[in-house]
């Protein structure tokens, strides 16, 4: 099982993003607005926000906030 080792919140407005570390020593972005959020894994952060923007498989898309 992966787990996130390190996370940073890099902003709090809209969008809200998140940089971080996991387990496997790759590195992950995440990048939410209203009910959509794109991810990106790589081995540096750079290369995930570019693989979050680039990577259609990187959309997700959910129906409610209130998880």
């Amino acid at each position: 099982m992966i787990k996130v080792k390190k996370i940073k919140c890099t902003s709090y407005g809209f969008p809200e993003q998140y940089e971080g570390l996991l387990s496997n020593g790759k590195y992950f972005y995440i990048r939410t607005r209203f009910t959509r959020a794109i991810i990106g894994i790589a081995e540096s952060v750079d290369e995930a926000v570019d693989k979050a923007f680039c990577n259609p498989d990187g959309l997700i898309e959910y129906e409610d906030n209130d998880w």
